[in-house]
């Protein structure tokens, strides 16, 4: 799987979760419970999409491998590593957020924004990867373009930016 797949994934579950009752006080078996729920569907979406695919013989005209449509074990366990990294560091996360708004309260970010910004300065700080502070924060642009509002873009590369400064 792709790291824009993987990313995407990791995207969707933390945009899920501030709509969430209690969502601050989640344990970790609610959040792995909340992970392997989403998985689950995932995979199951993913099969049902295939065989789709294979019933009306497209399967041949799309290159699936691209699509990465079903979680391996090792895409599955990253998936879960980032989510929970976010989670498990979530406190600091947001006060680097903080730190960079200028007359904002992380309350008015946009959750897509906000689970986009997470998902990145996770990733920057935190994650054990070799992925650039430059390649991540394209990554973070390029998913606020297809999931953001028109200001997204803007806005995530400025408040990664000045960090990525410090």
């Amino acid at each position: 799987m792709k790291h824009r797949t993987t990313r995407i994934h990791v995207f969707n579950v933390l945009f899920q979760l501030p709509f969430c009752e209690n969502c601050e006080n989640l344990d970790s078996e609610s959040l792995n419970s909340t992970i392997s729920n989403y998985l689950t569907g995932i995979i199951g979406y993913s099969q049902e999409l295939l065989n789709d695919l294979q019933d009306f013989e497209l399967a041949n005209l799309y290159d699936l491998t691209d699509l990465a449509l079903v979680p391996t074990q090792k895409d599955t366990a990253l998936i879960t590593e980032k989510i929970v990294g976010v989670f498990d560091n979530i406190s600091q996360i947001d006060l680097d957020i903080i730190s960079k708004l200028k007359g904002w309260e992380i309350a008015r970010i946009a959750k897509v924004d906000l689970a986009l910004l997470r998902l990145a300065i996770y990733e920057m700080n935190f994650a054990k990867n070799n992925t650039s502070t430059a390649s991540i924060i394209n990554a973070a642009v390029d998913l606020a373009k297809i999931y953001g509002t028109d200001d997204s873009q803007q806005f995530i590369n400025g408040v990664l930016g000045k960090l990525a400064k410090q």
